[in-house]
């Protein structure tokens, strides 16, 4: 399924102090990389760089425990956050102009 579409898959198995990671080929499923790195923004940067020079192609992540110990892989150090928009991205005349009194 995923063969056609991606070249790695990188798995994360997060606990307090630690996090396992795993990077598979996934045309042949052979593990590429099996390591384990400090959970901290020491430990995400060296995950991100195993990543980036053992997996060079597509790939997906398969993070575990993204609700608790597996967050901060999801949300990474700041340089690699996305910030998105809160509110309407509309000007407030056309907000304005639904109103009736």
């Amino acid at each position: 399924m995923f063969a056609d579409q991606l070249d790695y898959m990188v798995g994360v198995d997060p606990h307090r102090d630690t996090h396992a990671l795993a990077i598979v080929e996934v045309a042949n499923g052979a593990v590429i990389v099996e390591a384990t790195v400090l959970a901290n923004n020491d430990g995400y940067a060296e995950a991100l760089r195993l990543v980036e020079e053992h997996a060079p192609g597509r790939r997906v992540f398969a993070i575990e425990g993204t609700g608790s110990y597996g967050l901060g892989h999801v949300v990474g150090p700041p340089r690699h956050r996305r910030v998105r928009p809160r509110g309407s991205t509309r000007p407030r005349s056309s907000r304005r102009s639904r109103c009736r009194s």
